[in-house]
């Protein structure tokens, strides 16, 4: 909450030194070599799909 706070406070929501940091701490915490952060929850699900090699004619099944 408290790292939530200060973004809002600094107006800071796209790019800065809060992604920065998230960039450099996310692969650590998550156990891989590298991180990208994405505009939405849409992106997100696109890139995950593309790094299993998910695409035309695979069937992905997802809640409404």
């Amino acid at each position: 909450m408290v790292a939530m706070n200060a973004v809002i406070d600094e107006n800071a929501f796209a790019g800065g030194k809060f992604v920065t940091k998230s960039r450099r701490n996310t692969p650590g915490f998550c156990d891989t070599k590298f991180s990208v952060g994405v505009g939405n929850g849409t992106d997100a699900l696109w890139f995950a799909l593309l790094a299993k090699d998910v695409g035309p004619g695979d069937e992905v099944i997802t809640v409404p």
